[in-house]
């Protein structure tokens, strides 16, 4: 299921697109274009995604490569082509999720609220375009908002064979993402106090594939899943302390990336009552249409559970 929400031109550079309100898996952005006559665009010519939700504040902070590559990890193939010049066509979709686990999360877009999207394109240059759109759709999804996944990027540069540590600054983070690993040896992230990563960074990308259930080779980074029993105290930390450890192959450029968790009590309240209202509604359609075998089933597994 898809609903589409925005969209802007992008010939003349960044776009900020309005989310509308209503309960959303996840948030979908897809650019539709064509190279330039001489010059073709590259994927760090689309800079930053920041979303932002009621009063502003941002929810995600990241940048379009890095926001691809953790959707490869976390649902396999993205659409990404950029044709070579000569009008030739450029196709390149990310997802801002709301969950990546099977726990019913959602986000909860009120009526009031002037949540919006911005694409910075700050390596834009006209002669690289010949035509250009972004999309915006949301993934419509029933369920209660426990948390808003925040998505926020850091830069870590790292001369060969050097040691250099990295503050997490986000609270409850359930996973970590490491793009482009290039020349890393090891990784080491302390939680609390308590070492929960300590391995070699080839250990470190066998399982993240495994988790991540790819089916061929990927080298483009790697997922820490720090909540992997799905169990919301899981997700639960306050300080976060990551040591890298470069090879002596070279420098490593990566991008750390956090998905934070911010609990929302108040969405919570709101979106039950909805989700329950939606209920109600449906059952009193079956019961006046006569359609009461449906109602019969959900209403036993609801009493047995």
């Amino acid at each position: 299921m898809l609903v589409r929400m925005d969209n802007k031109s992008i010939v003349a550079g960044g776009a900020i697109l309005s989310v509308k309100r209503g309960q959303w898996a996840g948030l979908m952005l897809r650019i539709v274009g064509t190279t330039g006559a001489g010059a073709a665009p590259v994927e760090a010519d689309f800079g930053t995604i920041t979303f932002r939700r009621a009063g502003g504040r941002p929810q995600a902070v990241v940048s379009w490569v890095g926001l691809q590559a953790t959707n490869e990890m976390d649902f396999g193939f993205m659409e990404a082509s950029i044709g070579a010049a000569g009008a030739n066509p450029i196709l390149h979709t990310v997802i801002v999720p709301s969950t990546t686990r099977a726990d019913g999360n959602i986000m909860d877009i009120l009526t009031d609220e002037n949540s919006e999207i911005e694409v910075s394109f700050s390596g834009f240059a006209a002669a690289e375009w010949t035509t250009g759109t972004i999309y915006l759709s949301g993934i419509p999804s029933e369920g209660v908002q426990m948390y808003q996944r925040q998505l926020f990027e850091q830069t870590l540069d790292l001369t060969a064979s050097g040691i250099k540590p990295l503050k997490l600054t986000y609270d409850n983070i359930s996973d970590l993402y490491v793009v482009t690993s290039t020349n890393i040896a090891e990784l080491t992230l302390e939680r609390d106090g308590v070492t929960i990563v300590d391995d070699l960074l080839g250990n470190l990308q066998a399982i993240s594939n495994a988790h991540n259930r790819h089916e061929a080779t990927f080298s483009e980074g790697l997922k820490l899943e720090l909540a992997g029993s799905g169990a919301l105290t899981e997700m639960l930390s306050d300080d976060m302390d990551l040591t890298v450890r470069a090879g002596s192959g070279g420098a490593v450029a990566a991008k750390i990336i956090s998905a934070a968790n911010d609990f929302t009590p108040d969405r919570l309240a709101t979106s039950s009552a909805l989700v329950a209202a939606k209920t109600e509604a449906k059952f009193a359609r079956k019961a006046a249409a006569n359609k009461g075998r449906p109602l019969s089933v959900i209403r036993a597994l609801t009493n047995a559970t």
